[in-house]
């Protein structure tokens, strides 16, 4: 009994780090695991992208509700696969908005071509999206800009954990 016990656990914990790896790099779930991690990185020079959809927020008014998810999902989704390919380390999706930065948590020399590559993927993924559609369907535009430039980045939350950014970089 106390070894299924044991087997059961050791499997959750398995589950919950897991889970755990999606939301944060893996280096800050390490630190994260240590309980002796340090709050916040200073980066020199990352690349960030941002990312949104033109209109959502007037189809979001008119359109299914149900539609739009799925849409939103679809971009997002490919977004996701895109930047994982690329080594870029996504920061958070809200609503029709995507930020994603290169060179952190580890610093590269090609963060700028990666994200500039990842963008031009977006852009291409968007309007396939668009031309595949018919014209009584609602289509999308999409708005990216790219920024250089140094970073705070860290761990923030303590119920639902988030690897986030900040600085002029991010504001811009």
């Amino acid at each position: 009994v106390i070894s299924n016990r044991t087997k059961e656990l050791s499997e959750q914990k398995t589950k919950y780090e897991e889970l755990l790896t999606n939301y944060l790099p893996k280096e800050d779930f390490e630190k994260l695991k240590e309980e002796t991690r340090d709050k916040t990185e200073r980066f020199k020079m990352v690349t960030v992208l941002f990312s949104n959809i033109l209109g959502f927020t007037k189809v979001a008014e008119q359109d299914n509700a149900e539609q739009l998810i799925d849409d939103v999902d679809k971009f997002t989704f490919h977004f996701d696969e895109v930047v994982k390919k690329l080594h870029i380390e996504k920061i958070k999706s809200i609503g029709d908005s995507y930020m994603c930065a290169g060179g952190l948590p580890f610093p590269t020399q090609d963060h700028a071509k990666q994200c500039l590559l990842a963008a031009m993927e977006m852009n291409d993924f968007v309007n396939k999206v668009k031309a595949d559609v018919s014209k009584d369907y609602a289509t999308f535009d999409i708005r990216i800009g790219l920024n250089s430039g140094p970073v705070i980045a860290g761990v923030v939350g303590r119920k639902k954990i988030a690897y986030d950014i900040w600085g002029d970089t991010v504001n811009v």
